[in-house]
């Protein structure tokens, strides 16, 4: 017959071996998460550097056409 501090042991390390697996695929959820967030940060850097260099020549073509 099973002693009761067996079970309570086993269910113990039952529990905990849950807890670690749900740790580790709720880490590999946010790893994947955050690549994401990572690659839409560096498309926005990307349109913002484009859309200042854009209006720079803009500006430079505005002075130019004022300077006429």
């Amino acid at each position: 017959m099973v002693k009761w501090s067996d079970f309570v042991a086993w269910l113990f390390f039952a529990l905990l071996s849950y807890f670690a697996w749900d740790m580790n695929s709720t880490m590999k959820d946010m790893s994947v998460s955050v690549n994401t967030l990572n690659t839409s940060v560096a498309v926005m850097l990307v349109r913002q550097d484009t859309t200042a260099k854009d209006i720079e020549k803009m500006d430079v073509r505005l002075q130019k056409l004022e300077g006429k």
